[in-house]
C-alpha cells in the first residue's frame, strides 16, 4: 500500500502465552482492572474483542476495503479471513516465533547484515498471577484461528530465519 520496497518482519508468540501475558499486562498497567482476576479480564467483551480473540491472526487478514484505523478494528476471523492471514504472512521477509528470538535476531543479522545491542526484556512480568488449566482451555478453544495461524508461522519461521537470499522485493 506504501509503494516502495520494504524489509518485512514480525515476531509471534504461542496464543495462548500471548493472551495470559495480555491478561496480566491488563491486571498490572490498567487501574481498572488492578483488582481482577485474569479471568474476570478475559470475560470483559470489549477487551476479549479487541485485544485477545484470533489477535494475530486479525493483523494480518485486514485488508485496505476494511478501512482499519487502528489495530483494534474488529473482524471475525473465519476461514476465508484466516486464509488472507496465511497470504499475507508468507510475504513476510523474516518471521520469528518468541520463543526462537534468538535465531529471528541471527536471521537479521544473517540476511541483512542488522546488528543490535543487547536489547534489555521490557514489560515483563515477575507477579505470581497463575492462569487456571480452565482458562488455558478456553483460550484455546476462542482462539481456534490463531493457533492454526500460528502453526503456519512455525513452519515458515524455520524457513525464513534459516534462508541466506536477500528478500525479493
Amino acid at each position: 500500500m506504501l509503494g516502495i520496497p520494504l524489509v518485512t518482519l514480525t515476531l509471534l508468540r504461542d496464543p495462548v502465552a500471548r493472551t495470559i501475558s495480555y491478561l496480566r499486562h491488563c491486571k498490572r498497567y490498567h487501574e481498572n482492572q488492578h483488582d481482577l482476576t485474569l479471568d474476570e479480564i478475559y470475560d470483559d467483551a470489549f477487551v476479549n474483542t479487541l485485544f485477545i480473540r484470533n489477535h494475530q491472526a486479525k493483523l494480518f487478514c485486514l485488508e485496505p476495503s476494511d478501512e482499519p484505523v487502528t489495530y483494534m478494528h474488529v473482524v471475525d476471523v473465519d476461514d476465508a479471513r484466516l486464509a488472507v492471514a496465511k497470504a499475507n504472512l508468507a510475504r513476510v521477509d523474516v518471521i520469528g516465533i518468541t520463543a526462537e528470538y534468538d535465531a529471528f535476531v541471527g536471521a537479521m543479522r544473517d540476511r541483512f547484515g542488522w546488528r543490535f545491542g543487547t536489547v534489555a526484556p521490557w514489560h515483563v512480568s515477575d507477579e505470581p498471577w497463575p492462569a487456571s488449566d480452565e482458562l488455558k482451555a478456553r483460550i484455546v478453544a476462542d482462539s481456534s484461528a490463531d493457533i492454526e495461524f500460528y502453526e503456519f508461522a512455525r513452519g515458515l519461521s524455520s524457513a525464513t530465519t534459516s534462508s541466506d537470499e536477500s528478500p525479493s522485493r
